[in-house]
């Protein structure tokens, strides 16, 4: 393909940096998340094959959240980050790339409330609205959950919900309301920027 423009949020400054950027078809925002082996991992496997497919990726901080769902407080802790892609992959394409990303890393389909290695979700693609038994944009339940509002926030500080209720006012009521997100450690976001980094500037 194409070469590609490859962009990431820097831990310490938490500027967006820039190499080769050029437009594409559509904006779609991608949750990425983990919770079983090593979660660093899984999700750089993720953000290397995002930026191998699309025109050009973002990608928030990462954050160690606390599960929620059915189970809630009995699973490991996630890693949860955001993507911001710029596609021409049409949703369900997409949809179906996301599902291949995920089972490289071993999920399997039975494994949506139990621990799992990689969990990607399109949570928005461009102005789309759908609401097919098998994808719903925007992701459904995206604005109840601080472990997707909150690294959004990272690529998006405007955001706001179908309503009109700004994403942060959304995020301090999930907080006070137990739903836990925490920055991952020192070095963790800075060292999957620079893992994209690497990769997009050896193209």
């Amino acid at each position: 393909m194409a070469e590609s423009a490859y962009l990431y949020i820097d831990d310490t400054a938490g500027a967006i940096r820039d190499a080769h950027a050029r437009s594409s078809a559509e904006i779609a925002y991608i949750g990425l998340g983990s919770n079983l082996g090593d979660r660093m991992a899984h999700l750089e496997f993720a953000v290397d094959r995002l930026a191998e497919a699309c025109d050009s990726i973002v990608v928030s901080h990462i954050y160690e959240t606390t599960y929620v769902g059915e189970d809630h407080g009995r699973q490991p802790p996630f890693l949860n980050c955001v993507a911001r892609v710029s596609t021409g992959m049409a949703p369900r394409r997409l949809l179906a790339f996301l599902r291949e990303i995920e089972e490289a890393r071993g999920k399997q389909a039975t494994d949506h409330w139990r621990p799992r290695t990689l969990d990607l979700d399109i949570l928005l693609y461009g102005s789309l609205t759908l609401d097919d038994p098998d994808l719903q944009i925007p992701h459904p339940r995206m604005w109840a959950r601080a472990f997707v509002l909150v690294p959004l926030l990272d690529l998006e500080p405007t955001i706001a919900a179908p309503d009109g209720t700004p994403v942060r006012e959304l995020i301090g009521k999930l907080l006070e309301q137990g739903q836990a997100v925490r920055p991952y450690r020192v070095g963790a976001v800075s060292a999957l920027a620079e893992h994209v980094h690497i990769r997009g500037s050896a193209k």
